[in-house]
């Protein structure tokens, strides 16, 4: 059976044909990567009436590679984790944990206050505190007497 892909693009093709050289790479050379590779972490968002949660598992992130960005609707997490030296004398059957650079950014539900935001990182758990920002009042407009035009 001979399997046909239909793509939009001739590079999409080059990015798959990346991908799949480098899995089969990787099963013999786990740290091994043929171009940059972002690695997305685990992540859950929660609404609660007053604020918004989001969890991130960033399990062996040092602090100092940890960056969050937030704006009144939209968050981002970035980073980079860094990996030790593969044992010397023995071979990887399994490499599944993701090293290097990582990205994660998404809309939020709801508007939040950016000044009360409160961020927390432990045993591998990066928690993210945002209050939701007040909804919008109505502000009535006073019209001046701009006088008569001639």
């Amino acid at each position: 059976m001979i399997k046909i892909k239909f793509v939009d693009s001739i590079g999409n093709c080059d990015r798959e044909f990346i991908e799949d050289m480098e899995e089969m790479f990787r099963v013999s050379h786990p740290f091994a990567t043929l171009r940059q590779r972002l690695w997305k972490p685990q992540v859950d968002v929660c609404e609660t009436a007053d604020e918004v949660i989001v969890l991130a598992e960033v399990a062996g992130v040092a602090l100092e590679n940890l960056q969050v960005e937030v704006s009144r609707l939209r968050f981002k997490i970035h980073g980079r984790r860094e990996h030790g030296q593969p044992a010397r004398e023995g071979r990887y059957h399994i490499a599944e944990i993701a090293f290097g650079a990582f990205e994660r950014s998404f809309n939020l539900p709801t508007p939040v206050d950016t000044e009360t935001v409160k961020a927390r990182y432990t045993d591998g758990l990066l928690t993210i505190r945002m209050k939701k920002a007040p909804h919008d009042t109505l502000h009535k407009i006073r019209i001046q007497n701009g006088g008569s035009h001639a």
